[in-house]
């Protein structure tokens, strides 16, 4: 099973002898895998990491990764669960305040659209204390932007993908993501007995969503 490197160079980084890594995640099975990367002011590494299918049931979570020093020696690097439940917290986009607390964006599976989860307390520690919101979700992305499909289509769900995440000067969250819904569609020929009908998932439409909002106490 391959894993999650973090890589570092401090001086002639253009010879690869003078890079270094060290291993801080594990990488899982699947194609869920996704990661970010932020550093704070003093250069210290910052990581919203999601593995993919794990063998003791915890990949496919969102954890929080940071090192404060020695960053190339794995014993320094610690890691919290979000705690936001299987399938939540995909394709994460990371970004630290001015004041060096973490912020991320993510998909949200169970929601079908966007979740905002963010620290103010004890970020880099046992005693962190995060909070999460669901920004957008299906029922609002329903009512807000009706979808026309084939009239052999019927039910449909929206899913949230890749979200890119940006901080004001005030420290509130831009966010902007992908938006996909995809059909149930019905397959059958009526002009043939035999055929057998069957029911197929089809992307029937794509678009970018911004979201804007004061950063939650």
């Amino acid at each position: 099973m391959t894993a999650l490197y973090y890589f570092a160079c401090d001086a002639g980084c253009d010879e690869l002898a003078n890079w270094k890594r060290v291993k801080i995640g594990e990488r899982g099975q699947g194609s869920d895998l996704s990661w970010d990367l932020e550093l704070d002011a003093n250069d210290r590494p910052r990581v919203a990491h999601y593995p993919a299918a794990l063998p003791d049931g915890k990949g496919e979570q969102l954890y929080y990764r940071w090192c404060n020093s020695d960053c190339l020696n794995a014993a320094n690097w610690a890691e919290m669960n979000l705690g936001l439940g299987a399938s939540n917290g995909q394709e994460p986009d990371l970004e630290l305040d001015s004041q060096g607390r973490p912020r991320i964006a993510y998909a949200d599976e169970n929601a079908g659209g966007l979740g905002y989860t963010w620290c103010t307390i004890d970020c880099e520690s046992a005693q962190a204390q995060w909070q999460h919101e669901v920004i957008d979700w299906d029922a609002k992305l329903y009512g807000e932007w009706p979808v026309a499909y084939p009239v052999t289509c019927d039910a449909g769900l929206w899913n949230g993908l890749t979200p890119s995440l940006a901080l004001d000067a005030q420290g509130n969250p831009r966010i902007a993501y992908d938006t996909t819904y995809n059909a149930r569609c019905l397959y059958d020929d009526p002009n043939d007995s035999n055929d057998v009908p069957y029911y197929r998932f089809h992307l029937v439409m794509r678009a970018v969503r911004g979201i804007f909002f004061p950063q939650p106490e």
